[in-house]
């Protein structure tokens, strides 16, 4: 331990080592999010700290889920719901995309199967959290 007393890791330098999150499938949720927690792990950051940096760390397509989520107010907001809502929504982000397009194709039902498929579509966004519910009721 005597060693690690010249290696002091500051909450700016593991915020700046992090990388972005964009919401791309090009990078994989679970891997951003662990190498977050490993960076402020080293860091010895408190639970709030972590929360807010990954909040910073979040951009574009993420950034517009984040604050849809939260629907405005973030003093609801904890670590374990941020990690998990991230997961469940950016975890197999190719699908949900693909999802996503095709209701912005869709003029109208037309047939039972097609009914039935947006049916699964809409319960699939619903699951991942795609859709604000909060008028609906």
């Amino acid at each position: 331990m005597e060693e690690l007393k010249y290696f002091n890791l500051d909450m700016a330098t593991a915020t700046k080592a992090i990388s972005e999150y964009e919401g791309s499938d090009l990078v994989d949720v679970d891997s951003w999010l662990k190498e977050a927690m490993i960076m402020c792990i080293l860091a010895e950051m408190n639970e709030q700290a972590i929360l807010k940096t990954i909040i910073f760390k979040l951009k574009g397509v993420a950034r517009s889920y984040l604050i849809s989520f939260i629907n405005g107010d973030i003093s609801s907001l904890n670590l374990e719901t941020l990690i998990e809502s991230l997961k469940k929504r950016f975890g197999n982000s190719k699908r949900t995309d693909d999802v996503l397009r095709r209701f912005l194709d869709v003029e109208s039902a037309g047939s039972y199967n097609r009914f039935i498929s947006l049916l699964r579509d809409t319960t699939f966004l619903y699951e991942k959290e795609c859709t604000c519910t909060k008028n609906l009721v």
